[in-house]
């Protein structure tokens, strides 16, 4: 049987998500490059994402 893997969101991780607002734009700020993006569900997504790897699983550089 397959086994479904949850994704947990913690407040160590969610407080490394940086939010700004800038030309009509909500903008988060990217953990692997530093780089703000346009918050789309799907940036936002990544970012959780990466934050988890660094994180949680202790990937580092963040470039990997």
């Amino acid at each position: 049987m397959q086994k479904l893997v949850e994704l947990s969101l913690d407040s160590s991780i969610l407080s490394q998500l940086k939010f700004t607002q800038a030309n009509d734009h909500v903008r988060v700020q990217v953990l692997d490059d530093g780089k703000p993006r346009v918050a789309k569900p799907e940036e936002i997504v990544r970012q959780l994402v990466v934050a988890s790897l660094i994180i949680k699983y202790g990937y580092q550089p963040p470039s990997h």
